[in-house]
């Protein structure tokens, strides 16, 4: 877990989002979207007690699922969207 967070969720300096196109732009905004994730990961796990990444990634999806049905939320919509943005994203579009 600290290698992951050490090599590939370190802040990276300059502009927040580049929102450019070129390859490096890319690779920046996107280690920044994996931060910005990990951190709310993180201040979901503070309150489950859970360790490992992985498994504080499945109990907030599941939660997810709960509030989306308590908030009357299509929350399978809402993946296939994320996940239409997600590989929006990684191409750089």
């Amino acid at each position: 877990m600290d290698s992951l967070k050490a090599h590939t969720l370190d802040m990276p300096t300059g502009p927040r989002m580049r929102g450019r196109q070129s390859a490096e732009d890319v690779v920046h905004d996107n280690t920044r979207r994996a931060q910005f994730a990990y951190r709310g990961v993180q201040a979901y796990a503070q309150h489950t007690g859970t360790d490992e990444l992985a498994t504080q990634i499945r109990d907030l999806l599941g939660d997810l699922f709960h509030l989306g049905d308590a908030a009357d939320i299509d929350i399978h919509r809402c993946l296939k969207v994320a996940r239409e943005y997600y590989h929006a994203e990684i191409r750089g579009e």
